[in-house]
């Protein structure tokens, strides 16, 4: 790789600025009924995406009371693999009812579905806008639904491209006093963001991984050990439910391992390069360290009186691990204690 890699980081930076700029896309509800102003657009801040919504509603009154449903909505930001509701995105609303539940999706949403009423008549109350379902990690049987009021039905889901997450927020909202009939929020519009790459945006790092501990000090004859062979770029092992919730979140809006290989290569390789942690040159490496991880059952055989550790490169960045072919070997005596370390390529 080394210079070589030069023009792909230069065109790669271009391509994703061109993306951010470029392919945010802007959803709309069907227009069931058109009352009422726009809101300005209320974006969460730079790489932050909706995660939760918390809706206010207006409850029924009554059949003599004029009904305005739902009033407002705010929408909660934060990065991937959070939920806080420290930040919030809410547009206009109307003053009527309060502030129901706050839900979350279980990832980041990436569509929106709005349950909406159209006109009732002159004689008739009208509700526009009633309840709102959130489609969360691009998968449509994956929905939040808020607290609200069931009239009408629900219009058809709004949802943003592979590899995008909601990130802002404009309503249109029904302050009319002078009819005697509000109706709230008729209308909603939300913008769609691009998700940043996992594998161009993690910070790699090295270690040595220790695969197997042989140990052969007390024998008098020589020993057969195995290991399995680990090669290549898997998810990172989920060490809380949380991490794994951030695999699964990225994989089911576009990221899939295999689209992550040549980015992941690429970032070892500008960032780490020969780094000083383990020795090992990222550069260098041959193709099946940036392939999806394969295993092979290996054997080797140690010594009588000797305790044989391997330790294996071992690169981490996010949510992805990128095990390498180099293999330090350590054999140490048992009766001197002293140490010879070889490295092998497996």
């Amino acid at each position: 790789m080394g210079n070589s890699l030069k023009p792909l980081i230069f065109f790669g930076t271009l391509y994703f600025l061109a993306c951010r700029v470029f392919s945010n896309l802007e959803l709309r509800s069907p227009v069931i009924t058109d009352w009422g102003d726009w809101h300005f657009m209320d974006d969460c801040p730079q790489d932050k995406f909706v995660v939760g919504m918390q809706l206010r509603t207006h409850n029924y009154q009554g059949f003599w009371t004029d009904d305005s449903a739902l009033n407002g909505v705010k929408f909660f930001c934060d990065q991937l693999g959070s939920r806080s509701d420290q930040i919030a995105v809410a547009s206009g609303q109307e003053n009527h009812g309060s502030f129901g539940t706050k839900k979350f999706c279980d990832g980041v949403a990436t569509g929106f579905q709005l349950r909406s009423e159209g006109s009732q008549g002159w004689a008739s109350d009208d509700t526009a806008g009633n309840n709102l379902r959130l489609i969360c990690n691009a998968n449509s049987s994956t929905q939040i639904e808020g607290d609200g009021l069931d009239f009408g039905s629900w219009t058809t889901p709004q949802e943003c491209n592979r590899k995008q997450g909601l990130c802002g927020y404009s309503s249109q909202i029904d302050h009319d006093l002078s009819s005697g009939d509000i109706t709230g929020l008729n209308n909603i519009k939300m913008k769609c963001c691009s998700i940043p790459d996992p594998a161009e945006t993690c910070e790699p790092e090295d270690k040595w991984d220790l695969l197997i501990e042989c140990d052969n000090i007390d024998a008098l004859t020589e020993t057969t050990c195995q290991y399995t062979r680990k090669v290549g770029i898997s998810h990172s092992a989920a060490y809380s439910e949380g991490y794994s919730h951030l695999v699964s979140t990225y994989v089911q809006v576009g990221f899939t391992l295999d689209q992550a290989l040549s980015a992941l290569g690429i970032n070892f390789g500008t960032n780490l390069g020969r780094n000083s942690t383990t020795g090992y040159d990222w550069t260098a490496s041959t193709s099946d360290v940036w392939s999806v991880e394969t295993t092979t059952s290996i054997s080797f055989n140690v010594p009588p009186g000797v305790r044989t550790q391997l330790f294996q490169t071992m690169g981490k960045c996010g949510i992805y691990t990128v095990r390498a072919t180099r293999v330090r070997r350590v054999d140490t005596e048992g009766a001197t204690n002293n140490q010879t370390v070889t490295f092998i390529d497996i």
